[in-house]
Formats: structure tokens, C-alpha cells, sequence
């Protein structure tokens, strides 16, 4: 990450260790990295799960970084139709109860070829 001195910029898309495809960063090191270079805010994003929050939230309001939550998912209009990923954040409580209520009926009602999907 560069530093972030002048500009009040917020990464709101980014994986962790638990995207198991596509992130490699420990949550705590995505923390401390963002403390290190200056952000104030940043968003945890991985892909159809919310296995990091508890920690990332800890460990963000711990050194005073502004935690936002959220999850990358598949969306597909059917079963038929081509899957396109979608980044989802939480602006509230609210928003982190319909976004927990999303990432469990991808699991449970939207399975296309064993990935998870939300269906509309």
C-alpha cells in the first residue's frame, strides 16, 4: 500500500487469508498495514464468507481503524444465468444482518456448479 498522507482514500475491496482463492494477507497485518500507512477506514470484502470479522473488527477498533464490513458474492438472476460478482458493505446493523442473511442463502439455496450464488 502506498502512503496515504494527502488523500482520504478507503480500500473498499479487499481479501483476506480467508479467501482461499484469492487473498494471502493476514488480517492482522491488513490492519497494522493500514494503521502503518495512514488509512483511517478500510473494508474487509472476501469472498462469500464473513470468517474474518470477529478479528478484523477487534483488531481494527483496537488501533483505532474504522472497520467496514462486507463480503464479495456471486449474483445470478437463475440457475441458467451467468454469475457476476458483486461487493456488498455493511452501512449499519441492519446492513450486517441482511448481508449475514445473503451470504447463508448463497450456501444454502444458490449453489451453481458448487459455488455459492445469490439468486434474484
Amino acid at each position: 500500500m502506498m502512503q496515504n498522507d494527502e488523500l482520504d482514500f478507503v480500500h473498499l475491496h479487499v481479501h483476506s487469508e480467508y479467501s482461499l482463492v484469492d487473498g494471502i494477507i493476514r488480517v492482522n497485518e491488513l490492519v497494522d498495514l493500514s494503521v502503518e500507512h495512514g488509512y483511517h477506514s478500510i473494508a474487509l470484502t472476501d469472498l462469500t464468507n464473513l470468517f474474518g470479522l470477529l478479528e478484523f473488527y477487534r483488531s481494527s477498533r483496537a488501533k483505532g481503524l474504522k472497520p467496514i464490513i462486507g463480503s464479495e458474492v456471486n449474483v445470478a438472476k437463475d440457475s441458467d444465468s451467468l454469475v457476476a460478482p458483486i461487493v456488498l458493505l455493511a452501512k449499519n446493523k441492519q446492513g450486517y444482518i441482511n448481508l449475514t442473511k445473503l451470504v447463508s442463502k448463497a450456501y444454502v439455496e444458490g449453489q451453481i456448479k458448487g459455488q455459492p450464488v445469490v439468486l434474484f
